[in-house]
């Protein structure tokens, strides 16, 4: 399975956990738009699934499952099986397509070729200043917020994001304060600490940051994905 979705799911099903159905529900949103195999989009249907039983929303749950089935999920159609309800997957490939043959259809009508439309510019993923980006350790979690000026503070706190977003101010005192720098979706900054500074480099992605770290503390190097959570 793909890191990044299975990092959405395992947020998710971490939030079902403690009662936050609304930012469980945004994971799964999340984690659908990083699917690529048919294995990712089954376990995160499957997994997704479970938090509508817990939101009492049966038909949802259902569906996800018989979308589940679709992608090949075997677990999937075995609880359908035992629910009591017989269903035909429609066999979907990663691409949503399915891959059940289709009667041949008629030979296509042969238009002029349309003149060339320019394309425009992908778009680079930037900093949201919205909210903050998270990582969830084992007894805490890491919250960074990024200002428009190149301020970043880190905080470590066991409150959720909406809870803590007044003890961040610019303007105090932190142990981890720095001003970061960035280049089309790269990401740089350095954080003073007590024990001394620790640089971050990272790639910028819509909806999280993957960051690697040389810690300053014990000068070790680390790599973690942060997921971004608007006020």
């Amino acid at each position: 399975m793909d890191q990044t979705v299975f990092n959405y799911i395992t947020w998710a099903e971490t939030e079902i956990e403690n009662g936050d159905y609304i930012q469980a529900e945004s994971c799964y949103k999340n984690a659908l738009k990083e699917c690529k195999t048919n294995e990712d989009f089954a376990e995160c249907y499957i997994s997704r699934a479970g938090l509508y039983v817990k939101k009492n929303n049966a038909n949802q749950a259902l569906a996800d499952l018989k979308k589940a089935a679709d992608y090949g999920s075997a677990d999937a159609l075995e609880m359908l099986k035992k629910l009591g309800i017989s269903y035909t997957p429609q066999k979907l490939s990663a691409s949503g397509s399915s891959t059940t043959p289709k009667p041949s259809a008629p030979p296509p009508v042969v238009k002029p070729m349309p003149a060339p439309v320019s394309k425009p510019a992908p778009v680079v993923p930037s900093i949201k200043y919205n909210g903050v980006y998270c990582f969830n350790q084992t007894h805490t979690t890491a919250f960074i917020r990024f200002y428009e000026d190149g301020t970043v503070i880190i905080l470590y706190s066991k409150k959720k994001a909406a809870q803590i977003k007044k003890t961040f101010d610019k303007n105090k005192e932190y142990t981890a304060i720095g001003k970061y720098t960035t280049s089309g979706n790269e990401i740089k900054f350095q954080v003073k600490l007590k024990e001394g500074i620790s640089d971050y480099n990272g790639v910028i992605v819509d909806g999280y940051i993957t960051l690697n770290a040389q810690s300053a503390v014990y000068g070790n190097r680390y790599s973690e994905n942060y997921f971004f959570t608007a006020w």
